[in-house]
């Protein structure tokens, strides 16, 4: 149902647009993510820069697509966010990066 108000970003009362601080945030993280996997990659250490790419992807990209997806998009977004950082966990395990215990 749409009452002609035009959807703004700012996270006002009328949107349902997050903050624009919010895509800044996602892109930072992101970067940083990405960055790490690459110093990572060229170090060797493939499944700990295949984790940060990962972990990058679901806390950017992913991320983003779900706060701004409509209402009926967001079960499916949070699926996809929760799959993609799944994945990040998953794969060090999968390529063998030893015991993970902390």
């Amino acid at each position: 149902m749409t009452t002609g108000i035009p959807a703004t970003a700012g996270g006002g009362p009328d949107t349902i647009l997050p903050h624009p601080a919010v895509f800044t945030a996602t892109a930072a993280v992101t970067a940083v993510a990405w960055m790490l996997a690459f110093l990572l990659w060229s170090s060797g250490n493939r499944p700990f820069a295949l984790s940060a790419f990962a972990l990058g992807l679901s806390l950017g990209p992913c991320l983003t697509a779900y706060l701004t997806a409509p209402r009926s998009l967001k079960p499916r977004m949070r699926r996809l966010v929760v799959l993609t950082f799944g994945l990040s966990v998953l794969v060090l395990a999968l390529l063998g990066a030893g015991i993970l215990d902390f």
